[in-house]
């Protein structure tokens, strides 16, 4: 029977492999899309799906469109004695431009001839459509997106400018907690008409995540970009709308989605003409201090000179505001200083970022006197417009009395060939060193040779009782070395950060976040959601805040993993300062070790 059996099994088979061609289902291919019509905002999924008897194909030309992701699936039947071979390929398609695209054929070939063909798929794109701009106070009021999981807001100090005045625009990226962000890809930089502006974030500039509270919740937001803007004329100025493609999601479960800033007027105002000092200057906008200095060759304040010999006077206007189009004070000698303008000195600090322009301007003139008796040095006179303050403003440096000695000279103006000199005072240094003979004899050197072996015999003692009181407890003792792994692995992150490994860096920082849960509390971190990280983290006993802290670290991780890599140094040292604060916190709670 058995037999028979195996005999008929035989056959069968021996039937189908001669019958394949036969029974083999013919080849086929499908492209459907989900939409004939989108924006350059929205996705486009494809699905494909291939079946029969192919061995090879070829996917479709899909020029103007971007892959954001794909998957594929496969299956292989056989039913009432026929074999059914179908393959899915799933695509999600981002369109790089607007007008007729089209996804072109996908060709199924069978020993290199091809045996089915699609036939093209033609999609309109569109540019999304225009929202027309709010003020600026309505679009600042952040509130009225509250309850959105998601948005991008435009932000700036205040609500209008005036003209030469720079400030700060940037752009936040604002998420509620549970909305896992991995990526933000600016795909459309707003024109900003009529402003003169600035990018102040370069590519290597990581994405830091920071909380703010909106309408009474609690939201995450990323800086994407940040822009020194200035108004150029008096009028409306538009800031148009940005455009990110965020990714969201972990790297099991990932989408993504097209947000825009909304579009607002910024008021650019012209500074008043009336009411303007004697001493003021176009371009002087800003918020400003003056102060001076008046040297001699030797570096020092001076009481008694000669006609003719060169003093130097330092003037250095600090504050925010236009400070690269600031006009030099304006200092007057009269008839008993001549008074020479030096260029630049080198010595200017200026600075962009988030709070504007700020630092200071140095201007340096060369004073000579030609006068004898006493005089008082030139006083120096500095106005300009203060925007916050929307009124003109101007301060003075009063000049300093010395006596000058000597005969009197002729006015000259040939000091402006002293420009290149050195006048600084020289300063000499001296470089001491003693060599003393090592003396062995009654030093501790001598008495650490001695007791070292003894130190060592007890060390190894030590080590192995402890050693063997761990291992009676894995669990307790793989708790206790938490800490202990924690640093070398944010040791691994550092050499990383070394190495300018940014990506390396960001990856080792997380895992040593995550590994410490694990073998702290038993908190299989590595594989949670950082929801349900908290809730496991929480149930161990851990604090909400803390929690809330390493979960905002590893966010800024995702982020700066998915970005491109670069040698931020500063952010890398700033993150790893934080990731050893957060362990020294963290060692600090005793635990409940989950089943």
């Amino acid at each position: 029977m058995m037999r028979r059996a195996l005999q008929a099994a035989t056959a069968l088979v021996v039937l189908l492999v001669l019958a394949g061609p036969a029974l083999a289902e013919a080849a086929g291919v499908q492209v459907e899309v989900d939409r004939r019509s989108m924006t350059t905002d929205d996705d486009l999924n494809v699905e494909i799906r291939l079946s029969g008897d192919f061995d090879d194909y070829a996917e479709p030309t899909m020029e103007g469109f971007e892959v954001a992701a794909r998957s594929q699936q496969q299956s292989i039947q056989i039913v009432n004695g026929r074999m059914s071979r179908q393959q899915v390929l799933s695509l999600r398609l981002v369109a790089r431009r607007t007008g007729t695209l089209t996804i072109g054929s996908v060709v199924l070939s069978r020993g290199g001839r091809p045996v089915a063909r699609s036939e093209p798929v033609q999609v309109q794109v569109r540019e999304p459509a225009t929202q027309p701009p709010v003020s600026a106070d309505r679009a600042q009021d952040l509130a009225r997106n509250a309850g959105l999981p998601l948005f991008l807001q435009a932000e700036t100090p205040r609500t209008h400018y005036y003209v030469g005045e720079p400030f700060s625009l940037a752009w936040n990226l604002y998420f509620q907690p549970q909305v896992q962000v991995t990526g933000a890809e600016i795909v459309n930089k707003p024109a900003l008409q009529g402003l003169l502006a600035e990018e102040l974030m370069g590519p290597d500039d990581q994405l830091r995540v920071r909380e703010k509270v909106i309408g009474g919740r609690t939201y995450r937001y990323v800086m994407r970009s940040l822009q020194l803007a200035t108004g150029l004329e008096a009028g409306t100025a538009t800031i148009d709308p940005m455009a990110l493609r965020v990714a969201v999601g972990d790297v099991f479960r990932r989408g993504a989605q097209t947000v825009r800033s909304t579009p607002f007027n910024l008021e650019i105002r012209p500074v008043p003409t009336e009411g303007r000092p004697k001493w003021f200057q176009e371009g002087n906008v800003g918020r400003f201090g003056l102060s001076g200095s008046l040297l001699d060759a030797a570096g020092t304040e001076p009481k008694t000179v000669q006609t003719g010999e060169r003093l130097i006077l330092d003037v250095t206007i600090s504050g925010s505001g236009a400070l690269l189009s600031v006009k030099a004070p304006e200092v007057d000698g009269g008839d008993a200083f001549d008074v020479q303008p030096l260029p630049a000195s080198g010595e200017d600090d200026i600075q962009k970022d988030v709070s504007g322009m700020h630092g200071k301007r140095v201007f340096q003139f060369i004073l000579v006197p030609r006068k004898p008796g006493k005089q008082k040095t030139p006083t120096v006179h500095f106005a300009w417009f203060d925007p916050t303050a929307e009124q003109f403003k101007e301060l003075a440096w009063e000049g300093r009395e010395i006596e000058v000695t000597g005969r009197a000279m002729a006015s000259e103006s040939q000091t402006a060939a002293l420009a290149g000199e050195d006048i600084e005072p020289i300063i000499e240094g001296h470089t001491l060193r003693r060599d003393e003979r090592l003396q062995l004899l009654g030093t501790p050197l001598l008495w650490a040779l001695i007791l070292l072996p003894l130190a060592g015999w007890l060390g190894t003692e030590i080590t192995w009782r402890l050693r063997a009181r761990a291992a009676k407890d894995p669990a307790k003792r793989r708790s206790r070395g938490a800490h202990k792994n924690a640093r070398m692995r944010l040791g691994l992150a550092r050499e990383a950060m070394k190495a300018g490994l940014v990506k390396d860096f960001y990856g080792h920082l997380s895992r040593t976040l995550t590994s410490y849960f694990e073998e702290r509390a038993n908190v299989p971190a590595m594989g949670l959601t950082h929801d349900e990280l908290r809730e496991a983290a929480g149930r161990a006993g851990y604090p909400a805040d803390l929690l809330e802290a390493v979960i905002v670290e590893l966010e800024n991780c995702d982020f700066a993993r998915f970005a491109p890599a670069g040698s931020a140094d500063a952010q890398m040292r700033e993150a790893a300062a934080r990731a050893q604060e957060l362990l020294g916190r963290l060692d600090r709670v005793e635990p409940r070790r989950l089943p």
